[in-house]
């Protein structure tokens, strides 16, 4: 199934549209995924996936808050791809 990408972006901007900078989620399982340097891995998750070889690793996280400012986390993901969290 091809998912149409404007309809895809549509979806994420709409997603998007009530989130403000500061808003927390501390509920549910949350998953935390990074680049790291092989050579100095700085967290056990970055550890191990060093040692597999891997420059991704992936890590459970209590929650995590909207550091980007609300104006750019509204705008459409076509013009901002990213949010910081």
């Amino acid at each position: 199934m091809t998912v149409d990408r404007f309809e895809c972006m549509a979806r994420v901007d709409a997603a998007l549209a009530a989130w403000r900078q500061g808003d927390c989620v501390v509920e549910g399982k949350h998953s935390f995924v990074h680049r790291l340097d092989i050579d100095c891995p700085v967290t056990h998750a970055a550890e191990v996936a060093a040692a597999g070889g891997a420059d991704l690793a992936s890590q459970e996280i209590v929650g995590f808050v909207v550091v980007s400012q609300t104006c750019d986390a509204v705008r459409s993901c076509q013009d901002r791809p990213f949010i910081e969290i």
